[in-house]
């Protein structure tokens, strides 16, 4: 399997996850119940006045996002030029804009739950359009490392948009499951944007992976960024061994990635599923606790943590093999 079809099979498979998320987490009563429990937190006398630590909340997990927008695309600047800098932030607005695209015009949040009074918990909330700003960036700075570099940055970068992320959660303004879609949606972004620069740079002729000792004449090592012939200006996609396009001794595709992604995918959509009904279980019966809230709450804190870090993870393990062009 090819870099760009590995990473454009790994971008569908987002966006059917987040899918998933979507249909389980907000057009069933049982999501929205415990989605509910996650965002309106612990009930209080005037609930309707807005809590000053929640309003101080939102402006830090905005201002992170700033932070982060700015630091990553400067980076990008100095490591390359100003046309890489505007690709990383074109591909930060993408992802936030499609958020908020999805949210505020594509998807709906039928009334499933009676919300009484407290209307704000009935417009829809999902996708996130700060977690997909958030989760963006971190993506941005796997890509722009080195690829020996690219895992401690992974790590770094979802741990940045997992802090982000539950900012806004204990803030209350959004439920769970906006922050984990919003991160599927921007990873698929993402990916999709990666394997886009590859395949401006390779031209349309060009080859995608060369065969190991292509370009230096050493078996099993591969060169830096080399012009390609005809097509002045554009660049062949450099690979580190093993090369993207994997064989196996008798000229098989290696599958062991579509493997891993589709166990990854499938165990993702069943630790949602079965976090959303373990939570279901504790609220379903009579009126809520302060420990129901709690567990709601911890439990969507660890879904999103967990997702982030995995998005970052996966997406430098899908672009190990990648070298951007300058």
């Amino acid at each position: 399997m090819t870099a760009r079809a590995r990473m454009l099979a790994a971008g569908a498979g987002c966006l059917a996850a987040a899918t998933v998320v979507y249909v389980v987490a907000v057009r069933t009563f049982t999501g929205q119940a415990v989605e509910n429990v996650a965002m309106d937190g612990h009930p209080e006398d005037k609930w309707w006045r807005v809590r000053p630590v929640a309003d101080r909340m939102g402006i830090v997990a905005s201002l992170l996002v700033a932070a982060g927008v700015v630091a990553v695309v400067t980076w990008a600047w100095r490591r390359g030029s100003w046309q890489r800098a505007l690709a990383v932030a074109a591909s930060i607005a993408t992802s936030a804009a499609l958020a908020e695209a999805l949210k505020l015009w594509v998807l709906t949040r039928p009334g499933l739950v009676a919300v009484g009074e407290r209307a704000y918990l009935a417009p829809n909330t999902f996708p996130s359009g700060h977690t997909a700003a958030v989760v963006a960036v971190a993506l941005a700075a796997v890509a722009l490392a080195p690829p020996a570099r690219r895992l401690p940055v992974a790590l770094a970068g979802g741990a940045y948009a997992a802090l982000v992320e539950l900012v806004l959660l204990g803030g209350e303004a959004h439920r769970p499951a906006d922050a984990v879609g919003a991160a599927l949606v921007s990873t698929a972004v993402g990916l999709g944007a990666i394997a886009l620069v590859t395949s401006w740079a390779c031209g349309p002729d060009a080859p995608e992976s060369p065969e190991p000792g292509a370009l230096t004449g050493q078996a099993g090592r591969t060169g830096p960024l080399v012009s390609t012939a005809g097509t002045p200006g554009r660049v062949a996609l450099a690979v580190e061994a093993p090369g993207a396009d994997r064989r196996d001794g008798r000229g098989r595709p290696d599958r062991s990635a579509i493997a891993v992604l589709a166990a990854a995918g499938t165990l993702a959509v069943l630790a949602l599923v079965v976090a959303a009904w373990v939570v279901a279980l504790a609220v379903a019966d009579g009126p809520l606790t302060t420990l129901d809230v709690d567990a709601a709450r911890v439990l969507g804190g660890v879904m999103v943590a967990v997702v982030s870090l995995a998005s970052a993870l996966g997406f430098a393990w899908l672009i190990r093999d990648v070298r951007l062009p300058t």
